[in-house]
């Protein structure tokens, strides 16, 4: 009975420890993800503006 129980605690370590490692992963690339969009919105923000000048300046030469 007492092996049983130290295998099944052994077991439920395991698999603990494993789920917190799939957490960790899973953080990390949503970290990574976020990362990314963030810098394509700030590229798109970027862009954007530099179109907003370069129509308004368009605008004033005619």
């Amino acid at each position: 009975m007492k092996q049983l129980k130290v295998r099944l605690n052994g077991q439920m370590r395991a698999e603990s420890e494993e789920r917190e490692g799939e957490a960790v992963t899973l953080k990390d690339q949503d970290g990574e993800r976020q990362n990314v969009l963030k810098r394509k919105a700030e590229g798109a923000e970027a862009i954007n503006k530099r179109l907003k000048v370069t129509f308004i300046s368009l605008h004033f030469e005619f």
